[in-house]
């Protein structure tokens, strides 16, 4: 209709709507229905049993009365009434195909109950159809006529260039959806339940027949993270931690939530797994009169001007191709080489064959037909030993059916939503297992409140915004001008500062180290953003924090040049690095001379670092540090074995 029609008669497209088609359902009609489909007599007495208990009352001038039994119809928004109308529907289909055979349309209407509702039916032309010809068939079918039907079943009929404009509705609808809900009101437990089973439902419809695109699915992602966190319109809170990680399995340190993308990728790859086994529908005979007439959908190739609807799902088979495999039954069609049939969980084919083997290898080369058996010795000399054992463990039909594919990540070999989304998120590779899985485990199938659950996962994961209160210590590293490492400290804090007191009392004490060695022009650098412009802009205030300002201050005029600047904390790391060391018992310790030497590698080696500068000279032997120490004495006393041990626990 699109592209205008083809030949002299041109197309025509009729939508039909059902008057009030729920309501129309004849109870006697749907009991028979379901008898002929051969359902239990005391299933079919159950679900009369539910549709003969419903009753209406009235309403009127703030009053209820009356009582009103009905004697057809299906409740809407009642969960099982969609799948009892289709069974009316399919019958009701099967009557029609009947009775237009023996020009008895009108008896399909009688037995039913349905009927079209003409004022909603709808019918398009073709650009070719002439205008008498259109006036005739609207006037024998009593409809009208439109240039486009916009939707069908809820699903947009003409996709133009604009494919974000066309599914936005998908956005806006997800975000009403989250805007109904209360979300200081709801729990962890509670935001989980709803995005799962509500939220990220909403797409599901839409997605099984359209590719959505890429930057409106990460708009989606972005309103459910923004919801899951507690983020509003007016502000925006921490993300712990990136939507895809949340993504991943409870299992494996995640949350479980459905990343759309690879969601919309195993929905349309089911399409198209249909349409392979699927032979005899009506969409399979209508897309392969125009896709691929003259070879099997997996074979086929997008084509000329398609639709979007058969490009989304052909974009799919990939996805299908790597997790297929042949069954072999009689080996007629399964090329050896090229094809992938050898059982196992991956998706890989026979290694390269050598300079001397046919290309053109069947399996069924390598079957000993009079034995039904694999020929040893075919085997032996076609592969490695590897391949050879996976052959050779291979049983074999005795009735040599015809050779068929499989999807070998589902174990029952049938595809499923399921399986196709986990393939095609983790890529095809099998997933390793980590330590932590035993604790996401642990967490998840503890007999605990769900709240108690969440907590536990955020805790494990450190997603608990707290302010340390504990002990603290100051880190501070020495560079000269061409940035070597001149010196390394670190001194014990106090017990329950803040932060930013914290971060202030290091820098007075890299200035005292400063002037402690001598040094007469100092350039200080801090990631404590706060500290560095409080200094620079010399601010006052009362608090605690500004005794300490006022101290920075102070010894920065004991220097003949003074300056301070903020660095990203990735640009601080060894002062972080400097201040995890252990002091043991001691509350200072110094490292001068062979500072550049413990802290070149500190990245790769920093748990043995970390146990090894406790051996350096404390602050009562400063004066004698500038000596060079005995280093090599000092590392053969040094139990290296033990240190590790602690370092790097098993």
């Amino acid at each position: 209709m699109k592209r205008g029609g083809g030949g002299r008669q041109g197309n025509i497209a009729l939508k039909l709507d059902m008057s009030k088609a729920y309501d129309q359902v004849e109870w006697v009609f749907l009991k028979m229905v379901m008898e002929k489909m051969g359902f239990a007599g005391e299933w079919i007495s159950r679900i009369i049993a539910c549709l003969e208990s419903v009753n209406f009352s009235f309403k009127i001038n703030g009053k209820i009365s009356g009582s009103v039994t009905p004697t057809r119809g299906l409740r809407q928004g009642d969960p099982i009434s969609p799948y009892l109308f289709l069974l009316c529907a399919d019958a009701f289909l099967t009557l029609l195909n009947k009775a237009a055979t023996n020009n008895l349309i009108h008896g399909a209407r009688r037995a039913s109950g349905q009927k079209v509702n003409l004022s909603k039916t709808d019918v398009t032309f073709s650009k070719n159809v002439d205008n008498s010809r259109r006036e005739e068939i609207i006037g024998i079918l009593g409809v009208t006529e439109v240039e486009q039907h916009e939707k069908y079943l809820g699903l947009p009929t003409i996709i133009g260039r604009s494919k974000k404009v066309i599914f936005a509705g998908l956005k806006e609808r997800l975000w009403k959806k989250l805007q109904g809900w209360k979300e200081k009101l709801l729990s962890r437990p509670g935001k989980e339940i709803l995005i799962k089973a509500v939220a990220q439902t909403i797409p599901t419809y839409m997605m099984s027949i359209f590719k959505i695109p890429d930057t409106l699915i990460d708009e989606i992602h972005s309103l459910l993270a923004r919801f899951w966190w507690g983020s509003t319109d007016s502000g925006r809170k921490m993300h712990w931690q990136r939507w895809e990680l949340l993504c991943q399995p409870k299992g494996k340190g995640g949350m479980g939530f459905r990343d759309l993308r690879y969601f919309n990728q195993a929905l349309l790859a089911k399409q198209l797994w249909r349409l392979h086994h699927n032979t005899d529908t009506l969409v399979h005979k209508i897309l392969k009169a125009k896709y691929f007439k003259s070879c099997d959908v997996l074979k086929s190739s997008v084509g000329f001007d398609p639709s979007f609807a058969w490009r989304s799902m052909w974009s799919t088979r990939s996805l299908l191709l790597e997790g297929m495999k042949w069954r072999f039954g009689n080996g007629s069609e399964i090329n050896v080489w090229s094809d992938t049939w050898l059982p196992g969980n991956t998706s890989v084919w026979v290694a390269t064959p050598s300079v001397d083997s046919d290309l053109n290898l069947r399996v069924i080369d390598l079957i000993d037909h009079d034995s039904n058996s694999w020929d040893v010795e075919m085997v032996n000399n076609t592969f490695i030993a590897d391949e050879r054992a996976a052959v050779l463990s291979t049983p074999l039909s005795n009735r040599c059916p015809r050779d068929s594919m499989y999807w070998w990540p589902n174990k029952s070999g049938e595809y499923s939503v399921q399986s196709g989304y986990w393939f095609g998120k983790s890529g095809g590779l099998l997933e390793v297992d980590s330590a932590w899985d035993v604790v996401w485990k642990l967490i998840w199938s503890m007999k605990a409140p769900p709240k108690l659950c969440h907590f536990m996962w955020r805790a494990c994961k450190g997603f608990l915004a707290v302010r340390e209160r504990g002990s603290s210590q100051l880190g501070v590293v020495a560079r000269d001008e061409r940035g070597i490492i001149l010196a390394a400290a670190v001194r014990k804090g106090g017990e329950g500062w803040l932060v930013e007191v914290a971060e202030a009392t290091a820098v007075v004490y890299g200035l005292k180290l400063a002037r402690r060695m001598g040094y007469a022009r100092v350039e200080m650098e801090s990631d404590a953003l706060n500290v560095v412009n409080r200094v620079n802009h010399k601010t006052s205030g009362c608090s605690p924090f500004f005794l300490v300002i006022d101290d920075i201050l102070a010894l920065s005029l004991m220097f003949d040049r003074f300056s301070i600047s903020h660095v990203k904390r990735s640009g601080n790391t060894v002062a972080h690095f400097v201040a995890r060391w252990d002091t043991r018992n001691c509350d200072e310790y110094v490292c001068t001379v062979y500072a550049r030497l413990f802290l070149l590698n500190f990245i790769s080696l920093s748990s043995i670092f970390s146990i090894c500068s406790s051996t350096f000279m404390k602050e009562a032997d400063f004066e004698s540090s500038l000596e060079e120490p005995d280093f090599e004495s000092s590392l053969e006393e040094l139990d290296l074995e033990n240190m590790l041990e602690e370092a790097i626990p098993e």
